[in-house]
């Protein structure tokens, strides 16, 4: 082996031993450092530089170089090829070992479902798990004992004396001082009455509406401390409607009450059916665009007078009026013409004196000519 083939042989082994990708680019550092070399040695003498012999062996070294280089392309791309071919199948494999596995499951899942033996042994499994996991000995202890009952302590029951101003302001206050304040109490107060204070106090409204309130929770003050008002204690809107009728649930249970509505719709109801839990119902049921102008208690009155704001007046009995339920509309008490309506009623007993003022002149209802229910009634002279 001559001096050449010697001096090429390390060349070969030391960038054939590298991989595919490295061999790329050392062989084409090689290249460019040949042909940089052989650059030079032509600008200059060649006694200077290099000789004959070894710019030739230059020239051949880059021919075999130039050689070698395409096939070591073509087969690090033959590695590339064959390492994502593997990679491609591993995932065909995982996702066939997966779709096994879903497989399996919905078979298992169809079984529990379908077969109670199944499910029951799932249930078991986890409740012994959860046992295990959890379970500890019990710190108290279970008897048989009798129920614990609270009883609440009754409220001593007495007679108050209920006020009520011109504007809503309710209060309680003790028997013995009304009796003492009795007249002022009339004069000042719009409504007064005695209760029990474990009676319910009922408002009549024109808009069909009764609200209750507990006795209990209105307060008891002296005569000249001032009251609550009603929007406080009840579900009363002043600013929505207005009180017809303020009466203790006492009363008017064992009593009749009388409704009538601007339409001229007027019945009798007995008064257990306001003995309600509820704090708000409806009193009585409305035509559209309809609402009170009376209630009032009717069991010991005989007469009805009716008042429209024509200026009529319409006289009649009582039991002319039908007894109806809540829900009910009722019948026709006076036979209004266009544009009129009914504006007041009054409940008359028989041989009661009774007096309004009419035109700045004192009008005695009781004078008013007795006529039939569902008439249209009289007009007074001027």
């Amino acid at each position: 082996m001559d001096q050449r083939e010697q001096e090429q042989r390390p060349v070969r082994r030391e960038y054939g031993s590298s991989t595919a990708a490295d061999s790329i680019g050392q062989a084409r550092r090689v290249i460019d450092q040949l042909e940089a070399r052989i650059n030079d040695a032509r600008r200059v003498p060649m006694s200077k530089t290099l000789s004959i012999v070894d710019t030739g062996e230059l020239i051949d070294l880059i021919g075999q170089l130039r050689i070698v280089l395409p096939h070591t392309v073509v087969q690090a791309q033959a590695i590339l090829d064959m390492r994502l071919y593997k990679l491609i199948g591993l995932e065909i494999e995982a996702l066939q070992a997966e779709y096994q596995e879903t497989m399996k499951n919905i078979a298992l899942y169809q079984d529990i479902l379908n077969n109670y033996d199944s499910m029951a042994a799932v249930i078991t499994r986890e409740l012994d798990a959860i046992k295990k996991e959890y379970g500890s000995k019990r710190r108290t202890s279970v008897e048989n004992a009798e129920e614990a009952v609270y009883e609440e302590k009754k409220m001593e029951e007495t007679e108050v004396c209920f006020l009520m101003d011109r504007f809503g302001y309710m209060k309680l206050i003790d028997k013995n001082a009304y009796e003492r304040n009795k007249e002022a109490a009339h004069n000042e107060n719009r409504c007064v009455f005695l209760c029990m204070n474990t009676d319910k106090i009922c408002i009549f409204t024109d808009k069909g509406k009764m609200h209750s309130i507990k006795a209990a929770d209105i307060p008891l003050v002296r005569f000249r401390d001032k009251g609550t008002p009603a929007d406080n204690l009840s579900n009363y809107d002043s600013s929505q409607e207005r009180m017809l009728y303020v009466a203790p649930l006492g009363q008017i249970r064992q009593d009749q009450l009388l409704f009538v509505t601007r339409a001229s719709m007027c019945k009798l109801v007995e008064g257990t059916e306001f003995d309600v839990a509820k704090r708000t119902i409806a009193a009585t049921k409305l035509a559209e665009d309809d609402k009170l102008v009376f209630v009032g208690s009717a069991g010991e009155m005989e007469q009805v007078v009716f008042q429209s704001n024509g200026g009529y007046f319409l006289r009649f009995l009582k039991q002319e009026i039908s007894s109806a339920r809540r829900a009910a509309l009722g019948v026709r008490g006076m036979k209004l013409s266009q544009g009129d309506y009914v504006e007041h009623a009054y409940l008359l007993s028989g041989h009661q004196e009774y007096a309004i003022s009419y035109h700045d002149r004192e009008y005695p209802l009781n004078k008013v000519r007795l006529g039939k229910r569902d008439t249209r009634g009289i007009k007074p002279r001027s």
